[in-house]
């Protein structure tokens, strides 16, 4: 069956929700397609991460994007939603997209709105048990741009070489040894950009040490893993003047961009 087949289909079953008047759900769930012109497709789906009534158009699209006849045709990927979740946290649960090995071979960009500043609930990427974001790579052996709510684990980096290029990153409640796992990696060699926003739990215990430290940025400043890297964004990093300017020092050529996000009446 042709991919555009299944996504009307999807789509139709998305835009479904809400048509009786004054349902709650009405305008929070919207899937948008477009053929790139190369036969290649960009997805764009905005709404809840769980079942409504009696239907789930988040794992309903996430499955359709999965079907053997779709995957290969899927170029640019974007999912975003309202600012809901359950005790503070909007999990983004991936398990219909990756569970069944799709291949996307021509999947180059893929966005999961992660926790904006004025929101009051928690991003997080999950997969049971799994590193999300690794079973993401796994599948998309030419993902050049990544945007995921939550910091991976040390198993996102237990690959051969892929060809990564910009990487945003966001620690939400663990960063899980992320920056001192990419100093130590050699999987992407292409890596030019990296955005990386913070610890900033404020009100938990392990804060600010689970903060980035001088001495974490200025390993990866230094490692090989970063030698490409043109454009590091920190966001809501604890780091004084004169340390920026240690780091900027590593490679002049180096942009450093220094953001505050902060976000402490989350939950």
């Amino acid at each position: 069956m042709n991919a555009t087949i299944h996504l009307d289909a999807v789509q139709e079953r998305v835009h479904a929700l809400g048509i009786d008047a004054g349902s709650q759900d009405e305008g929070r769930c919207r899937l948008l397609y477009a053929d790139l012109g190369d036969g290649l497709l960009t997805v764009s789906y905005y709404g809840l991460p769980w079942a409504t009534s009696d239907y789930d158009p988040y794992a309903d699209t996430l499955g359709t994007l999965a079907l053997p006849d779709v995957a290969p045709r899927v170029k640019i990927v974007s999912i975003a939603g309202p600012d809901e979740g359950a005790n503070g946290t909007r999990n983004w649960d991936i398990a219909e997209l990756v569970t069944p090995r799709p291949r996307f071979e021509n999947l180059t960009t893929f966005h999961l709105q992660g926790t904006e500043p004025q929101h009051h609930n928690r991003s997080i990427l999950t997969l049971a048990d799994n590193c999300a974001a690794g079973a993401l790579l796994d599948c998309a052996p030419n993902l050049r741009d990544l945007c995921i709510p939550s910091a991976p684990d040390a198993s996102f980096f237990a690959r051969s070489p892929h060809p990564l290029e910009k990487l945003t990153v966001q620690a939400s409640y663990d960063p899980q040894g992320f920056l001192s796992n990419l100093a130590r990696s050699s999987c992407f060699p292409a890596l030019h950009t990296l955005d990386y926003a913070d610890f900033s739990e404020a009100y938990s215990d392990g804060y600010p040490d689970l903060c980035a430290t001088f001495e974490e940025l200025r390993d990866l400043f230094s490692s090989p893993a970063f030698v490409g890297v043109r454009v590091a964004v920190l966001r809501n990093t604890h780091l004084k003047y004169e340390e920026f300017r240690a780091l900027r020092a590593i490679d002049p050529g180096r942009l450093i961009v220094r953001a505050t996000m902060r976000a402490e009446y989350v939950r």
